[in-house]
């Protein structure tokens, strides 16, 4: 906020209705978590266990943001439905009565509904109900769903193939991530050609086969709309629409990460 004197009423509001919808979000005690207003108008959610315990830093997810959001917005409009402010109050927010003000808190939330950027067209096109996540996300479905098998994808050319370099390599940055289950991981690189060292050198094919289950080579089919999936667990897709993001070197999966369900193994 420009103003954080002038704005207070709507920075506590939001303060108290976003610590509220992450509380039901992630099934926790409003107790646990609690906000602060910094000097230049930022609001702090934090744990309150001195220790942390990680609740406030699961906002960092983009799809649990969006679902506070979207639960803080409904908190609002069922206060505003009701033109009472008792869903917004407890024990530890009684303190705010005078400072909630529910219609200027929906009102800069529709604003800010208004002026997002939605999907990129190449993305809402192929898969309108992604969502932008990142890779932090990524490793916690791998964690989660430790009894599915996940794939991984990788664009290749011999240009952009660095998976065992020093530094600049795949296994230095990510294979510790994963090296716990890496001979279930299969992988699919692409683009496929008859002579698949024109793309990658038997060597770094041989280096993968070493550590990982398989290496398939298949073209991807989401390509010519400007996709590239990075990995596959169960029915979670994660993609991107950044060639660069999907080389198998120390740039994979590190950019704009997006998710979406799917059906079957894409392909």
């Amino acid at each position: 906020m420009s103003n954080r004197n002038d704005e207070q009423n709507l920075l506590i509001t939001l303060g108290v209705v976003f610590t509220q919808a992450l509380v039901d979000i992630i099934g926790k005690e409003r107790s646990a978590v609690d906000f602060a207003i910094t000097p230049n108008g930022h609001i702090c959610i934090f744990d309150t266990n001195p220790g942390g315990a990680g609740y406030a830093n699961q906002l960092t997810e983009m799809h649990i943001m969006k679902k506070v959001i979207g639960q803080a917005y409904k908190i609002l409009s069922l206060a505003k439905e009701k033109a009472s402010k008792d869903m917004l109050l407890d024990k530890f927010t009684l303190r705010y009565m005078s400072k909630i003000d529910i219609h200027v808190a929906l009102a800069w939330m529709n604003e800010e509904f208004s002026s997002h950027k939605s999907l990129p067209p190449e993305v809402k096109k192929s898969f309108p109900n992604a969502t932008e996540v990142n890779f932090q996300y990524l490793l916690k479905m791998y964690r989660e769903d430790s009894h599915i098998t996940p794939i991984f994808y990788a664009h290749i050319d011999h240009e952009h193939c660095d998976y065992n370099k020093p530094k600049k390599g795949w296994v230095s940055k990510y294979f510790g991530y994963f090296d716990d289950r890496a001979k279930e991981i299969s992988w699919y690189l692409s683009p496929y050609s008859i002579d698949a060292t024109a793309q990658v050198s038997e060597d770094t094919i041989n280096q993968i086969e070493e550590s990982f289950k398989k290496v398939n080579f298949e073209k991807n089919q989401l390509e010519d709309s400007g996709l590239y999936p990075i990995a596959q667990i169960d029915n979670k897709l994660f993609f991107t629409n950044n060639i660069e993001s999907a080389h198998l070197d120390s740039l994979w999966g590190s950019m704009t990460l997006y998710y979406t369900e799917v059906l079957d193994r894409v392909k």
